[in-house]
């Protein structure tokens, strides 16, 4: 037992030795990751905000619901690939100051992935160096080294192996009660925020779980018993993550993927079949890390490295396997499984795939299966070195594994590290020149950036990749954007984020290839492909001030008579908007307008007067029925906010006579108005914002986030939990007793 737990150790802390070699910037130089996208940075642009905002409000013993800097509100739960509710962030973000937080998560991420590796081989029986060689393969395998940017996914990953070194762990102990475990760490896959990465993982148990029990149809654990055990954990672990899912699934049902993806859709971005040398030499085709990856394609998607070696000897495992008739051939039909699905359109079986495996239709990217690709070649590495080392006399073993495992690391260190740019945190995290100036202005306000996707673009075409100087990428923070204002404290009226309801996107758009209304309502002045100036329309003012946008952030300057631009020691021109209106305003005539496209055509019409006028999705309640939609407007009125935190508004009103108060945030289930101590109908106004009835008089309005599917889940949650450590204690009393 010793002996074994001393193993453990020296494996723990090689493959820790090793995360810290590999990512030695973050760890001895104070520096944060900034890995590209073309048109965005998940992980600057969302992960690294947003967690941030989780961690100070939890710091302030605060759980945070709702995000209201970003794209006018937005919920922080129902987001998941936030991971609100994952451990480990609240561990590292809610505890640890930037960036000692963000970079710890990011390392032991990375631990877990590859001493949850380490573990299933050694359920295999496999030496340990030959399962220290498996760890480190899949541990920086170019699944996880690439995918970074999408730090869920990689969360969401790194659990896999883990699981299924659980269920083997049942099954070679013929102890079906033990797959309770696996429903802990299928909650935590769920909690970590990627449910397509969960999708695959819980497929992927399901044909491991089958094909071991046709490799061992001998069992003394009957095939009932285990396969309850194993539905029962899988439910468990759903149920456990219910304060997640329930939430999700409620946004999900208002976002505009909520019916799943067209087959053209998932096969958008096919695999480059010549990638295909990237498994023995990467960048063979270019390296977008110089500017030089031309094919129409995605790299970090295609790329699925995880060293020369580790490689062949998968190669040479699979031939043993298939010709000596080993279990470990499940490996290599798992593999070639998983190979079939990324290779999406260039074979007619993903289409069948596609089309006849419940849930594959919900997900785009089949490549990202390249994940159950490198754990399959990680672990049959492992089981080529464990057969090789036995030509080796006995005391050569071991030395020779530790020679491997450093050329292996020495090759996985020269080829990983360019997937993984990085810069001084102090410069990132430090506020660009216009969040300083938008932090001083009086007000509560928001900005927006005009062509926020090309500034990205810019740096990363200025840089020429990001294998040398980074600067431009520094510089591009000025554009602000979004959402990685939510890091600096300062509102804006666009955001990025996973998931957004439908109405709210075709406003603002989504990422950089769904373009919302917003972009129509301004044009380039000059060529399309070098324009000089932005022209502003009627409508984009009259839009922009609705949602209370008082400044532009532009790279090109703006024409406009609305705008005066603000000079700041900027590359990006900052500009105040003229007409913009305040966060809550009041209005006195209304019409009723059901359908969202006519909403917004109401809104834009140029007799539609946003300081007198509002459109409602419902008629009022409050209001009987036949009167007129015009109400009076003589007297004073007016509406300020005299407080508000991350899921409260508080405002003080006075009505001359009655009429509408529009808070110009995200209308979402869960948000509730009172007026004067009392709860009335919470009405949604202008296509997305929050409106309330009010009759003339002084008034104290409350608006309040509190989300039913939140509380619900969180009940599930809890007692999904005591169930399950009730069912192991029980387990474990029993199998004394038995022991006896």
């Amino acid at each position: 037992m010793w002996h074994e737990w001393k193993s453990f150790l020296l494996a723990a802390f090689l493959l820790a030795l090793a995360i810290v070699v590999i990512f030695y910037p973050l760890v001895l130089q104070n520096h944060v990751l900034i890995q590209h996208d073309l048109h965005i940075s998940d992980l600057n642009n969302f992960a690294l905000p947003f967690r941030s905002y989780l961690g100070n409000e939890l710091w302030r013993g605060n759980f945070p619901q709702w995000v209201p800097s970003a794209l006018c509100g937005v919920p922080t739960i129902a987001n998941i690939q936030l991971g609100a509710c994952y451990p480990l962030n609240w561990l590292c973000y809610g505890l640890l100051p930037l960036p000692i937080g963000h970079n710890l998560y990011i390392l032991l991420t990375f631990f877990i992935a590859g001493l949850g590796m380490y573990l299933l081989c050694r359920q295999w029986n496999y030496a340990e160096d030959a399962a220290l060689i498996g760890g480190l393969a899949f541990c920086f395998c170019g699944f996880l080294c690439c995918h970074i940017r999408h730090l869920a996914m990689i969360s969401t990953a790194c659990w896999l192996p883990l699981s299924v070194a659980i269920i083997e762990w049942a099954l070679r102990k013929e102890r079906a009660q033990l797959l309770l475990f696996l429903s802990f760490s299928f909650a935590l896959q769920q909690l970590a925020g990627h449910p397509q990465i969960t999708y695959y993982s819980g497929l992927f148990y399901c044909l491991y779980l089958a094909g071991r029990l046709w490799s061992e149809r001998e069992t003394k654990v009957g095939f009932t018993k285990i396969l309850a055990w194993f539905v029962l954990a899988l439910l468990l672990g759903t149920l456990l993550a219910s304060v997640q899912l329930l939430p999700t699934w409620e946004l999900s049902k208002l976002w505009w993927r909520s019916g799943g993806v067209t087959y053209k859709e998932a096969t958008a971005f096919p695999y480059y079949l010549k990638d295909l040398i990237h498994f023995v030499y990467p960048g063979f085709n270019g390296d977008p890390g110089n500017c030089t990856y031309r094919p129409r394609s995605s790299f970090y998607e295609n790329y699925g490295y995880l060293g020369l070696l580790p490689f062949l000897f998968a190669l040479v495992a699979t031939a043993s396997a298939l010709w000596s008739k080993k279990k470990e051939r499940l490996f290599v039909f798992l593999g070639l499984f998983s190979f079939l699905i990324i290779l999406g359109p260039h074979t007619p079986v993903f289409s069948l795939f596609f089309h006849t495996i419940p849930g594959l239709a919900l997900f785009r990217h089949p490549t990202r299966c390249m994940l159950l690709l490198n754990f399959c070649l990680a672990l049959l590495a492992a089981m080529a070195w464990n057969g090789l080392r036995c030509y080796f006399a006995p005391s050569k073993r071991k030395l020779l594994g530790l020679l491997l495992f450093v050329i292996v690391l020495g090759d996985l260190f020269y080829f990983q590290r360019r997937r993984l740019p990085s810069v001084e945190a102090k410069k990132w995290l430090a506020p660009p020149v216009t969040a300083q100036y938008l932090k001083k202005q009086v007000g509560s306000h928001r900005y927006y950036t005009l062509d926020s996707s090309v500034t990205h673009l810019a740096a990363f075409r200025v840089a020429t990749g990001w294998w040398g100087n980074l600067y431009p990428y520094i510089a591009q923070r000025d554009f602000l954007q979004p959402s990685i204002n939510v890091l600096f404290g300062v509102s804006s009226a666009d955001g990025y984020v996973n998931m957004a309801p439908k109405e709210v996107t075709s406003i603002w758009g989504y990422s950089s290839g769904r373009l919302g209304l917003v972009h129509k309502l301004y044009e380039r002045v000059g060529q399309s492909t070098q324009p000089k100036a932005l022209r502003l329309k009627n409508e984009f003012i009259k839009l922009m001030s609705l949602f209370n946008v008082k400044y532009f952030i532009s790279l090109l300057p703006l024409q406009s008579p609305h705008v005066e631009e603000i000079k700041i020691a900027s590359g990006a021109k900052l500009y105040r908007n003229k007409r913009v209106k305040e966060r809550v305003f009041l209005a006195h005539r209304y019409f009723v307008i059901k359908d969202e496209k006519e909403q917004l055509q109401r809104l834009l019409a140029p007799t539609f007067n946003i300081d007198k006028e509002i459109v409602l999705a419902t008629p009022v309640a409050e209001m009987a029925p036949g009167l007129e939609q015009s109400l009076h407007t003589e007297g004073k009125s007016n509406a300020s906010i005299t407080g508000e935190s991350d899921s409260e508004v508080n405002v003080q009103v006075n009505m001359a006579q009655r009429g509408f108060l529009v808070l110009s945030d995200n209308h979402y289930p869960g948000w509730k108005v009172y007026v004067n101590g009392q709860e009335k109908s919470l009405l949604k106004a202008n296509v997305t914002q929050r409106a309330v009835y009010l009759p003339s008089g002084k008034h104290k309005v409350k608006f309040v986030f509190s989300s039913k599917t939140v509380k619900i889940g969180l009940a599930i949650t809890l007692f999904t939990l005591l169930i399950t450590v009730g069912l192991l204690a029980n387990y474990v009393l029993l199998d004394k007793e038995v022991g006896r």
